[in-house]
């Protein structure tokens, strides 16, 4: 577990140095802007419909819009994030493992499902395009 959070962080701490964004920000960016969309666009394709993707575009900008400063959103929402890893304490997990489990075990899973759905859907189409050629 420590490995893999060190591996994220670093990867993390990485992107920030070459954006000029902090740590947490970047944190915020990955874990709240692009997963959510890569995880939408994947749905999307799967149900082959083309309306969660702008929604979360929308979504973002409306807030990015009405946020007066992103970095002290990005402080609050990265603790309160913190905070809910840390109650993972009660059933045994420190910091390091719930937030291995939550940011990456889970979103890996999660990605995984979608990719086989998607590919469940395109078999379901393309078999569905032969019986119509045929």
């Amino acid at each position: 577990m420590n490995a893999v959070f060190y591996v994220v962080m670093v990867g993390l701490e990485w992107l920030a140095a070459r954006t000029g964004l902090t740590y947490v920000e970047i944190n915020i960016i990955v874990y709240f802007m692009v997963l959510p969309f890569v995880f939408a666009a994947m749905l999307d394709g799967v149900l082959r419909r083309h309306w969660l993707k702008p929604a979360v575009v929308a979504g973002w900008a409306l807030a990015l819009f009405v946020l007066p400063d992103f970095n002290a959103f990005s402080e609050r929402l990265f603790a309160a994030s913190v905070a809910f890893l840390m109650l993972f304490g009660r059933i045994g997990m420190d910091y390091t493992a719930a937030s291995v489990v939550v940011c990456v075990v889970v979103p890996g899973l999660v990605f995984a499902g979608l990719a086989a759905g998607w590919v469940v859907s395109r078999r379901m189409v393309a078999r569905s395009e032969l019986r119509v050629a045929a």
